[in-house]
């Protein structure tokens, strides 16, 4: 019983653990807008839309922590595809590795979250 009781205390440290902040965003990973592009590892990454934001609130405990899935225009070179990607999901396009590393701002359950505030991280390797 003690073992239960450690093991469901835990679970929202590990839950609250795993957001980044506007404060602490991602390290080495470039950050874009819906509309604007960056550039990361030689590749070019513009967020078009937000196609589901399912997101656990900040404010609210969960089992499930969500997705984000976005779709993006990545540019490499002559190369360029339009893609959806989901958070932590990394997926090959325009021969290299994207991986969208962080979806800002967290969401809260009594706040709906405009497509112009929303950031995106992204990292890019060949």
């Amino acid at each position: 019983m003690l073992r239960l009781v450690v093991i469901l205390a835990a679970v929202p440290l590990l839950v609250v653990g795993c957001a980044n902040t506007a404060a602490n965003p991602v390290p080495r990973a470039g950050y874009a807008k819906i509309g604007q592009t960056v550039t990361v590892g030689g590749a070019r990454v513009t967020p078009l839309t937000v196609v589901q934001d399912s997101r656990c609130p900040q404010d609210v405990q969960c089992v499930w922590p969500g997705v984000v899935t976005l779709s993006a225009r990545v540019n490499r070179g002559s190369n360029s595809e339009t893609r959806e990607f989901v958070l932590r999901r990394p997926q090959r396009v325009v021969g290299g590795v994207l991986e969208m590393v962080d979806a800002q701002p967290a969401r809260v359950s009594d706040r709906t979250i405009r497509p112009g505030d929303y950031r995106f991280g992204f990292r890019f390797r060949t």
